[in-house]
């Protein structure tokens, strides 16, 4: 049994869930379908322009799927059907609808209404998921959206008890010493210097307009959650792939670690469907955030290297000048004679930092199991 759970962490992936995801995870497209009936006149055609990909051009809103259908012409019949129960009796214009990407196997309509310019402003991105977005490319490991109640003090008590959670997990979960073969494989390619433990919160009022797609898009993820009273709260990571929803009473320091740990912890599975949650509807382009993200870090490395590299200002005489500060505070100290060169020692421990290795079987066979464990857990919604 050893040498098999041996041989299985030996192949098992060191970079942590929430920066594999948003490495290699791209995000699931939402099935969109345009009824009409004839063919898009005026302001339509533009409109729908602003959602076709031109030819060799990647698409304007990346993780979308989209259906123009006729209705004087169509011949399919499920669409036909689709529009028959759930299309507008009393009118004729175009009409758009928004599902679940057909990987999560749920028929379920995540909004409808017209086709206007303002209604595309509302489905396909708003502040909460730009915001989103950029908390992730900014180093975040995941951003828990919560949906608040309506009860400002309930939802005030409850922001504050997960916000303590997420800071005592930043001080003490613990990132996975990433594998040489991992970084050569291509499978992250930032350093382990360039990773933290890092959460945020992001809360959301259930009367904010701009909000009440995403909103929708998160409550009708779980047949439960439709008619749900009461806040929700979703950990978002990688490419706006999101866990399943704790209730207000299921956000427990016990729940909100188990989820943490999973995030920050070895991504034993890389294939995307076979781990819990489901992909957001975000319009990010998440390969261009990643490039900024890699020449933002870069960029600050040079900087740190040039400012360590600077040589210190000197006097005529070619001696080191005191600073303006040390000046102003009486002088500069004189040394002490005979003085020894400090060794740079201390009597305090080195922290460890993250470098290329491989973990011991025996460990590696122990969080195996904690982490297939902890998988099945997660596939349940905590209540």
């Amino acid at each position: 049994m050893v040498w098999l759970l041996a041989g299985s962490w030996a192949w098992a992936c060191s970079v942590p869930v929430y920066r594999y995801a948003f490495e290699l995870w791209a995000p699931d497209e939402y099935e969109v379908v345009l009824f009409h009936h004839g063919e898009l006149k005026g302001d339509n055609v533009k409109l729908r322009e602003l959602l076709k990909p031109k030819a060799g051009e990647t698409a304007p809103v990346p993780n979308i799927r989209i259906h123009d259908i006729d209705l004087e012409t169509n011949e399919i019949e499920q669409w036909q059907k689709l529009w028959n129960e759930q299309g507008p009796k009393d009118t004729k214009e175009p009409w758009l609808f928004v599902f679940y990407p057909a990987q999560t196997g749920k028929p379920v309509t995540v909004w409808n209404g017209k086709f206007t310019k303002e209604s595309l402003a509302l489905v396909f991105t708003s502040p909460a998921r730009r915001d989103l977005a950029k908390r992730i490319q900014a180093g975040d490991n995941a951003v828990w959206v919560l949906l608040e109640s309506g009860n400002a003090e309930s939802d005030k008590a409850l922001r504050e008890k997960l916000e303590g959670y997420l800071k005592k997990l930043e001080k003490t979960l613990e990132l996975p010493e990433l594998k040489a073969q991992d970084v050569e494989a291509g499978l992250i390619s930032v350093s382990a210097d360039d990773l933290s433990i890092r959460f945020s919160v992001l809360s959301i009022a259930p009367d904010d307009a701009k909000e009440a797609v995403f909103r929708s898009m998160l409550m009708s993820a779980e047949p439960d959650l439709k008619n749900h009273v009461g806040a929700l709260v979703f950990p978002v990571f990688g490419r706006g792939r999101s866990l399943f929803a704790m209730t207000e009473k299921g956000v427990t320091e016990d729940n909100v670690a188990e989820d943490c740990a999973f995030l920050t912890g070895p991504c034993s599975c890389q294939v995307k469907r076979q781990n819990p949650g489901f992909d957001l509807l975000t319009s990010a382009d998440w390969d261009k955030l990643k490039e900024e993200q890699l020449i933002a870090l870069d960029k600050a490395k040079q900087e740190k290297v040039s400012v360590q590299t600077t040589p210190p200002e000197t006097g005529a005489t070619g001696k080191i000048q005191p600073s303006v500060e040390t000046v102003v505070k009486g002088g500069a100290p004189k040394p002490t004679p005979n003085a020894p060169e400090p060794s740079g020692e201390t009597d305090k421990q080195p922290k460890s930092s993250a470098s290329f290795g491989v973990v011991p079987i025996v460990g590696g066979a122990a969080l195996l199991i904690l982490l297939v464990g902890g998988g099945i857990l997660l596939a349940a919604k905590r209540e």
